[in-house]
């Protein structure tokens, strides 16, 4: 089977690159590498405003979305290597350099990336309802890891640091052991949306609360619950940090729905703009045994926070308002790039050891 699926990856690869590569090549190629060549000779690649890249740890920012087809619609970032990879309903798109990125599309059977994940041997992508697959690598095939999954609604991929490989969907998680060959429902009772490994404990957000492994996702247990989505999990200096979706209110806007009694050393509740919304912002220094409530030592502006990562000595949040910066652990917060009015209001960071990468993405 897997011979089958690899002969005709093959032979669509070269009927595309056959009837296409060369041509988007040479387009983007001198988008990005001649100076006098102008973005007006190429209809169609003048993207901007897509993503932006910082290189003085958000001081300033770079537009390199050029060469970009305006309707790539990029959803997930990720960086492999000396690559910035976009996903979104336009496809998959390789941004290959560090200053100005020569963009080039991925062919796949699936053109709708909805998630990128790093692998050992190669990042996999999430493809729509297909399931989602690895990068051979050295060459632009792909392989899917998701054949005998009984998973219609991949959310994310873990590949931990024994080889096991973790899914979470919209009906729980899935444990291999053998790269996807063979997958074991490990959880059940929610929709799990992301999954992170911290220190020997395996921590996923799900839309009931937070779990933890520490048997290497063979067994989980819920140690927060929340009732509400946990939209992001992930490991920061010194613990786990997590952000949980408010909930909906009666007139469709989001509100605060998250209990900050226990928690003394929070010293204001705060309060929700007409229409808006405030995500709970938790966190653990124990690999996510226990959390502590912090909502409440976010700014106002970080009210709908749902993006928080780490950057060297700096946290990085983003909200509807923009990208915001700590240097403290989060005990302040600058805003170091607003949200550009009417052109997308949601940001995704994507760090290196030299460069801050920031997609803006266009909806909801």
């Amino acid at each position: 089977m897997q011979f089958q699926l690899l002969a005709l990856l093959i032979f669509f690869e070269s009927f595309f690159a056959c009837r296409q590569l060369p041509d988007q090549k040479l387009s983007f190629a001198s988008i990005n590498t001649d100076p006098e060549h102008s973005l007006l000779d190429s209809p169609g690649y003048l993207a901007a405003d897509i993503i932006y890249q910082s290189v003085d740890a958000g001081n300033t920012w770079r537009d390199i979305s050029a060469g970009l087809p305006e309707g790539a619609a990029p959803v997930s970032l990720m960086i492999s290597g000396d690559e910035v990879l976009l996903g979104g309903d336009g496809g998959l798109f390789r941004g290959a350099g560090a200053v100005f990125p020569i963009w080039e599309k991925e062919f796949l059977l699936d053109d709708r990336v909805t998630g990128i994940f790093p692998g050992a041997a190669g990042p996999y992508i999430v493809t729509g309802w297909h399931g989602f697959s690895q990068n051979w690598p050295g060459t632009s095939l792909w392989m899917s890891k998701s054949a005998t999954l009984d998973e219609p609604t991949v959310q994310t991929v873990l590949e931990t640091r024994d080889a096991v490989l973790l899914v979470g969907g919209g009906t729980g998680i899935f444990r291999s052991n053998d790269g996807g060959n063979n997958w074991k429902k490990v959880y059940e009772k929610c929709i799990v949306r992301n999954i992170v490994e911290a220190g020997n404990m395996l921590i996923a957000g799900s839309n009931k609360g937070i779990l933890q492994s520490a048997d290497g996702g063979e067994t989980w247990q819920m140690v927060l619950p929340t009732n509400n989505d946990v939209i992001s999990v992930r490991v920061v200096d010194g613990g786990i940090a997590a952000l949980v979706e408010g909930k909906m209110d009666e007139n469709g806007g989001r509100t605060n729905d998250h209990d900050f009694s226990s928690d003394s050393t929070q010293n204001r509740t705060p309060q929700a703009e007409s229409g808006g919304r405030i995500n709970g912002y938790y966190f653990s220094s124990d690999q996510g045994t226990n959390w502590q409530n912090r909502t409440a030592s976010l700014p106002s502006e970080l009210n709908s926070i749902y993006s928080l990562v780490q950057a060297g000595n700096h946290l990085f949040a983003c909200s509807e308002k923009g990208v915001y910066r700590s240097a403290d652990q989060g005990k302040t917060w600058d805003q170091i790039r607003p949200a550009p009015a009417n052109k997308g209001s949601i940001y995704q960071i994507a760090v290196t050891e030299k460069a801050i990468f920031a997609l803006l993405i266009f909806g909801c």
